[in-house]
């Protein structure tokens, strides 16, 4: 299988937005979400990642096929990054495609990093502490909140591949 990870230019936002919809539909599980009268969840920060700096989408394809995405950006509460937004598509998940959109990502924003995932989404939990061993220096610091798993660390200095 061929993977390739990128920026997303604007010329495909329509991709993720559409993404979104699939990622909002399995979060609803455990967010309670509905969809509004047009039928979709909507995701009113996705034009924001064209237009402020701090914010990074990027694509990812298996031979070719979009297959997810990840909405990196600035994180504002402490120093670092954090993904807002982090998909893969249930066809190929367990593949390999979430560490090599972790690891491209990581490659691109060296430094302090804060991740999170919902209390009961346990999938993401397990590959959280799976993948972020391998990307982190000194350890990574794992905190239990009210509805979410937080996890802390500092990337690997490598270069920017942006």
């Amino acid at each position: 299988m061929t993977v390739d990870v990128f920026i997303a230019p604007i010329e495909k936002k329509h991709i993720i937005r559409h993404l979104l919809e699939l990622y909002d539909h399995d979060m609803s599980e455990w967010e309670q979400t509905d969809v509004n009268e047009a039928g979709l969840y909507g995701y009113k920060y996705l034009d924001y990642y064209w237009t402020e700096e701090g914010r990074y989408p990027y694509l990812v394809t298996a031979d070719g096929n979009y297959c997810g995405f990840a909405l990196v950006k600035t994180a504002f509460e402490r120093p670092g990054y954090t993904i807002a937004e982090f998909f893969i598509m249930r066809k190929y998940r367990k593949r390999g495609l979430a560490r090599n959109l972790l690891e491209y990502v990581h490659k691109c924003h060296p430094g302090e990093w804060i991740h999170s995932a919902h209390l009961n989404n346990f999938v993401s939990q397990a590959m959280c502490r799976k993948v972020f061993p391998t990307l982190a220096i000194g350890g990574v610091k794992e905190t239990i909140l009210k509805d979410a798993v937080e996890w802390t660390f500092r990337n690997t200095d490598s270069n920017n591949y942006r």
